[in-house]
């Protein structure tokens, strides 16, 4: 059995488009941890869903994190969870060519603004019906399995909401490296501090020389916002409406645990 399936445990962070998809008890195939496919939902679920609002959101009481890449391990990881959609990503073999050609040509530094709110967990999982590939012969079982079911289940959702800001410059642009470092701190410290992001920190942000990914990670929006943009105005648009009040946003999935199946079964 391939080493990535046969692990107990894993955790997933989730992307806009899974997020979606996700609740306790969704069978996943682990194959490719990077690329987890969602598959459907085998057991006899609970009726609650969980989904409280943030209500108005104070900057102060947020995790903020400032993240600077510094090898292609980290960027990897980030690539797949925020960017894979912008650039067309969707396989570890492709993840780590693209993460090598971005560490190599570009400064990226991630802001992570995070809310984390409450949980729900299965702890007890039952089948609905025994899995069809029991009744499969033994050398096609676990991919009948795998196919059908996944390799895991999702044992555990947190509800929460992620901004996650991606901050991208040219290496070859010498005379401000040091510079576009300070400002991309500077912001963070401004939202740190609950404040309006101020023009003089982000202008060598907005200079049209560093390319910009913002990936958001919610339940609902109020007004509706786009779940990935491109625009510095639409990131601070986006903060600023939900320090004051005019965006309100709710929790959603941001990060899921899965299990194996293994111990789910008949003996």
């Amino acid at each position: 059995m391939p080493s990535n399936i046969s692990r107990r445990d894993y955790t997933i962070e989730l992307s806009p488009g899974r997020a979606v998809a996700v609740r306790i008890g969704t069978g996943v195939d682990m194959s490719d941890p990077l690329y987890p496919h969602l598959r459907g939902h085998p057991f006899n679920l609970p009726t609650q869903i969980l989904e409280k609002p943030v209500g108005k959101v104070d900057l102060t009481a947020l995790s903020i994190h400032v993240d600077e890449v510094t090898h292609e391990s980290q960027e990897v990881q980030r690539l797949a969870v925020n960017a894979s959609l912008n650039f067309g990503l969707n396989s570890a073999e492709a993840a780590y060519e693209r993460a090598r050609e971005e560490v190599t040509s570009n400064d990226i530094i991630y802001i992570d603004i995070r809310y984390e709110g409450e949980g729900y967990a299965l702890d007890d999982p039952q089948w609905r019906t025994a899995p069809v590939a029991e009744q499969t012969p033994a050398d096609s079982r676990l991919r009948q399995f795998l196919d059908d079911h996944g390799s895991h289940y999702i044992q555990r959702v947190i509800y929460g909401f992620a901004v996650t800001l991606r901050l991208a410059r040219a290496k070859s642009i010498v005379s401000d490296r040091e510079t576009f470092r300070a400002a991309v701190h500077a912001v963070a410290g401004q939202l740190s501090a609950g404040g309006v992001l101020q023009s003089e920190h982000s202008r060598v942000i907005r200079d049209g020389r560093t390319n910009i990914l913002c990936v958001i990670v919610a339940g609902a929006i109020t007004p509706d916002k786009a779940r990935i943009v491109t625009k510095w105005e639409e990131v601070g648009n986006l903060l600023s409406g939900a320090r004051d009040g005019s965006v309100k946003i709710h929790t959603g999935p941001m990060r899921a645990e899965a299990q194996s199946f293994f111990h789910t079964l008949p003996s």
